[in-house]
């Protein structure tokens, strides 16, 4: 597991009522509607992304400033500078991937890669929903180690650990 160093702290927030999610292209027609130039529009996407926790938006956000930023090609202004356009191509993609990669951390523990709480949440709202939608039943299963506590106290937290990711590989 790679784990990656943010270069800003990120925090992430369950909101009580979920935002509509704007797909990359809605991001990009309100932007793309108002006057102005494309760094002018690029910096309103950076303050989207200050103004917001959620990590799916910010996804969206970079999304549009990508397709903006490929747009941008096919303009003789843009030329001259395909160098730097590329580069921030490169950064956009690189700064997606990485917020990818953390929002699947988010919902898996580290120690053993299984689903954390919020894993879960997610993985239940899908399934339920998906069997919602086919109208097909829904069979959730927990597991519980009985005496774990003493486990791993009288075996020492190496031991544990080993035990619980062997757990959840049978699982698997």
């Amino acid at each position: 597991m790679q784990i990656i160093k943010a270069r800003r702290p990120l925090q992430l927030v369950k909101r009580a009522v979920s935002a509509p999610k704007d797909s990359a292209a809605a991001y990009h027609g309100k932007l793309a509607a108002g006057n102005g130039g494309y760094y002018e529009r690029i910096e309103r996407y950076a303050q989207q992304i200050r103004q917001t926790h959620n990590v799916t938006e910010i996804i969206s956000i970079l999304d549009a400033a990508l397709l903006e930023t490929r747009a941008l090609h096919s303009r003789d202004e843009v030329r001259a500078a395909r160098e730097q356009v590329q580069q921030a191509e490169q950064k956009i993609e690189s700064l997606k991937h990485e917020l990818e990669q953390l929002k699947e951390l988010v919902h898996a523990d580290p120690l053993t890669g299984a689903l954390n709480r919020g894993g879960l949440d997610e993985a239940f709202a899908r399934e339920s929903a998906r069997a919602d939608r086919r109208d097909t039943p829904l069979c959730v299963a927990l597991l519980d180690l009985d005496d774990f506590k003493r486990f791993n106290d009288t075996s020492g937290h190496v031991a544990g650990d080993n035990a619980l990711r062997h757990l959840v590989n049978v699982a698997r």
